[in-house]
């Protein structure tokens, strides 16, 4: 679930990139807009499967899961971060 947030957050952040240049043509861009608009239905999709998860032991599961997933892509994303612009 975390997985397709931070998905649509880099495929959102992506496209905005390619959107912002010139040299290739917006028209090129198709398979761009398509991935993007995928990656928010999937995102959105993971709220429903989300609120489906029952109360109790499956809860905190999935609660320590989706919290180690964030920890691994928050360093992931800092190290990319550091390596790209720093």
């Amino acid at each position: 679930l975390v997985v397709e947030v931070y998905g649509k957050q880099v495929d959102t952040f992506i496209a905005d990139q390619f959107r912002r240049q010139e040299q290739i043509p917006q028209s090129k861009l198709d398979w761009l807009h398509l991935h993007e608009n995928l990656e928010v239905e999937h995102a959105d999709e993971s709220l429903h499967i989300a609120r489906a998860i029952p109360s109790g032991p499956a809860t905190d599961e999935a609660w320590r899961g989706a919290k180690a997933v964030a920890t691994a892509s928050r360093v992931f994303f800092d190290t990319l971060y550091r390596q790209c612009y720093l």
